[in-house]
């Protein structure tokens, strides 16, 4: 049997065996019997001067082995075992052994002599210094031994962009790892340049680190930088991405945080890291203290967001609502820790529901007495709403679910409903654009029909990292050796990261007066062609576009049914400025009375399964949209 496979309770009485005999080793030469075998060298004599005085080592070393035991010195596995991080520990117990000698010692011969006091705390000092000196080093020893040398091709060359607290923290993660070995770190810091950690060489121009690239077969550099903002992130991946070296990162703060994620999860960049390092977040805190919030899709990409940014400004409650059980989970879980976090005495509630079930779903409002509502659940995906099984179930959720929650935020009282919508619902020429416009004439007027609650949306381009983003399929396809498949190479879309899209909605909301239907600035579109080459660069590869020549291939798969080319924020190319420099008004026309009769006609067509009788009354009401 290993050692390292030993119970847990073996392993640290070995532990504190050794720190028995380290501690035995010390006393003996730095105590009594070495001197009593000094001054007349006969085995005899230094036999006797232990046995003599072997309470005055015994009675502190139990001392010393239970100090340890109390502050954590063994539950750290030798072969994680980290001397900065325990440098205090082992200090003070290592005096702790020194110093109570010396009080028993004392106190044995009954002297007070101030000479040989002296000479007596001097061997106590000593002795520590001793003591602490073989500890280090025996852990030292036993993670060498138990973390065997990686041997030049047998391991997973890595470079560490960060020498900081997070880099080294990865480090020693990593040392545990047979599979890997880290080669050197960089960081900007220019006082760090030239040092070592372990061994390992800390380098501040990417440049020199081209020579540890040449020598190694293959090399990753993990981004261990969590908390530096995205500008100066993206400037780091942009001076990477010219060695054609793989980049992966560790996870954020907030995930961190959040307990979601550990250090050791090494994950592949997301889309925020690929985006132009000129698009800066904008993230304020929203003061949402001492009220009720509801969030539909909270188990979403902005619903889950929304949810974090909530608690952070202390709201009374928080009531998680989503359809999907497995991601309704998830963030009620992240939400607890996030509680934690912040200390803070939200009450949060998670409930599985189906928004578009008004019946049930009017008594949760009720009971809850909401105040905001931020309305975030729908089905998005466009090609999955394209299938004639989908369509119906997609009407139903995306146009009656805001129908039902329109309904029952009026009749309730609600302060304010704040809907997320798409750039899709702009001419839509697919269906899920088409649910979405016709749900937001649905909050149009609803709020011109109300008198005590305010209705509004928002409305926003592609989020990075949500459900159905194209890196997953990009990183994927790059690791089976390609082709990467591009739609169309001038295909365009709007991107912004998930943080500042939620936190604009929720700004949003707090500007709202009614009826508005508010736009985001997304910045410029990107090519979904140029992501595809910045991340198989940033895999460590070349790209092209001609079969049969090195490198992954990108190819046209051709647009799919419902998808354009680009996508719009105007209806009616008109907006107006508000206080937010990122956020617009949209000047559009609001619905009649009319809408009424058609909503009622929805219902029928719906209830019937008839999916022409429900898209002819979608393309009668959204602009753009023809069946």
């Amino acid at each position: 049997m290993k050692l390292i496979d030993l119970n847990r309770k073996v392993k640290i009485l070995i532990l504190a065996s050794i720190d028995g005999l380290l501690g035995l080793i010390s006393w003996i030469v730095i105590g009594p019997p070495l001197a009593s075998f000094l001054s007349d060298p006969k085995f005899p004599i230094l036999f006797f001067s232990i046995t003599e005085n072997f309470l005055g080592y015994l009675a502190p070393m139990i001392m010393t082995i239970m100090y340890f035991y109390f502050n954590d010195m063994y539950r750290s596995m030798a072969r994680f075992y980290e001397p900065v991080r325990h440098i205090a520990t082992n200090l003070f117990g290592s005096l702790i052994f020194g110093f109570s000698w010396a009080g028993i010692y004392l106190y044995k011969i009954g002297s007070i002599e101030l000479n040989l006091t002296l000479i007596i705390i001097l061997q106590a000092l000593i002795m520590s210094i001793v003591f602490f000196a073989l500890t280090s080093a025996s852990r030292l020893v036993a993670k060498i031994i138990l973390n065997p040398f990686k041997k030049h091709g047998e391991h997973k060359s890595v470079i560490i962009y960060g020498a900081g607290k997070s880099g080294i923290e990865l480090f020693y993660l990593l040392q545990s790892d047979p599979g890997t070995k880290v080669i050197g770190f960089i960081d900007d810091n220019k006082d760090l340049a030239g040092m070592k950690i372990d061994g390992v060489e800390v380098f501040k121009s990417i440049k020199k680190i081209q020579v540890l690239i040449a020598a190694y077969d293959f090399v990753e550099v993990y981004l261990a930088i969590p908390s530096i903002n995205i500008d100066h992130r993206r400037e780091i991946i942009d001076r990477l991405e010219s060695l054609k070296v793989s980049v992966r990162t560790i996870p954020s703060i907030h995930e961190l945080v959040g307990d979601q994620k550990r250090m050791d999860e090494i994950q592949d960049l997301s889309l925020e890291d690929l985006l132009p390092k000129n698009r800066t977040e904008n993230i304020s805190g929203i003061d949402l203290s001492n009220k009720i919030i509801l969030v539909t899709g909270a188990g979403g990409s902005i619903g889950s967001e929304i949810v974090r940014q909530a608690l952070s400004s202390q709201p009374e409650a928080l009531i998680l609502v989503d359809f999907s059980e497995f991601n309704l989970f998830k963030i009620h879980e992240e939400s607890l820790g996030l509680k934690k976090t912040f200390k803070s005495n939200t009450k949060i509630t998670a409930i599985l529901h189906d928004i578009s079930n008004k019946e049930s779903f009017e008594k949760v409002v009720s009971t809850y007495n909401i105040d905001y509502i931020y309305h975030a659940a729908a089905y998005k995906h466009v090609p999955m709403l394209e299938i004639s099984e989908n369509i119906i179930t997609g009407i139903r959720n995306n146009v009656l679910g805001t129908l039902s929650i329109c309904e029952i935020a009026k009749e309730n009282k609600v302060k304010k409903v704040i809907m997320v919508s798409t750039d899709k619902a702009v001419r839509p020429t697919n269906l899920m654009g088409a649910t979405k416009r016709f749900a937001e004439q649905i909050v149009q007027y609803f709020d011109k029909s109300s008198n005590e609650t305010i209705f509004s949306m928002v409305r926003f381009g592609n989020v990075i990292n949500s459900s159905g983003s194209v890196i997953p399929t990009f990183i994927k396809q790059i690791s089976q050796g390609g082709p990467v498949t591009v739609t169309d190479l001038n295909v365009t879309r709007y991107f912004m990261t998930i943080p500042e899209a939620s936190n604009l909605v929720m700004q949003a909301g707090q500007l709202s007066e009614g009826g508005e239907v508010f736009i985001l600035d997304m910045g410029e579109q990107v090519k979904i062609v140029d992501l595809a080459k910045r991340l198989i660069n940033l895999k460590g590869y070349n790209y092209t576009f001609e079969e049969n020549t090195p490198g992954i291939r990108i190819i046209e798969s051709g647009l799919r049914d419902g998808e354009k080319l680009y996508e719009e924020l105007l209806i009616s190319g008109k907006e107006m400025k508000t206080e937010n420099s990122k956020i617009f008004k949209s000047i559009e026309p609001r619905p009649t009375e009319e809408i009424l009769e058609d909503i009622k006609l929805l219902k029928e067509k719906i209830n019937e399964n008839n999916i022409d009788g429900c898209t002819q009354i979608l393309s009668k009401n959204v602009h753009g949209f023809i069946r």
